[in-house]
């Protein structure tokens, strides 16, 4: 069996979920410091090899390392303290690709996590103007070839 150190102490933990589970689950863990750090699960797959063969480098397989790395993007609380953390909460969303987390203890931490980036959000520069164009101007080939075609129809079958 593999194990895992991480080079902090642990309160508490959870693990994200969306809806339909097509986004990546994370582990959420709240630190001795009353942060709250986020461990993608790939990190934790028990089918990490200590030497990747170059199938397990195509599915993705990071090779196994017992200490956890800790990046300090990760932490999903920042600078911010969540003081007498006690419990880490998550809920999905209507959007597969968010996922609402709530921190608690004496201070309270709320926010919104993507684990698998905003792949079912628009930008904020989308062109829908260029959108609704493009479809009109498919509906306007669409009934042209099919006039076409019935025409074309109507010839072949007088012949």
């Amino acid at each position: 069996g593999q194990s895992y150190v991480l080079s902090t102490g642990l309160k508490t933990m959870t693990v994200t979920s969306s809806s339909l589970g097509m986004t990546a689950n994370q582990v959420l863990v709240g630190t001795l410091s009353d942060q709250v750090y986020a461990i993608d699960k790939k990190l934790l797959d028990p089918r990490r090899p200590v030497k990747p063969s170059a199938a397990d480098k195509e599915e993705g397989l990071i090779p196994y390392n017992e200490f956890l790395p800790i990046a300090p993007q990760k932490f999903v609380t920042h600078t911010h303290q969540v003081m007498g953390l006690k419990e880490i909460q998550c809920f999905p969303t209507r959007r597969e690709s968010s996922i609402l987390m709530l921190a608690h203890g004496i201070d309270v931490f709320y926010t919104r996590l993507m684990p698998s980036k905003s792949f079912d959000m628009l930008e904020d520069d989308f062109s829908y103007s260029l959108l609704v164009t493009t479809i009109l101007g498919l509906l306007i080939a669409a009934f042209v070839v099919n006039g076409k075609v019935k025409k074309d129809n109507v010839k072949r079958n007088w012949v």
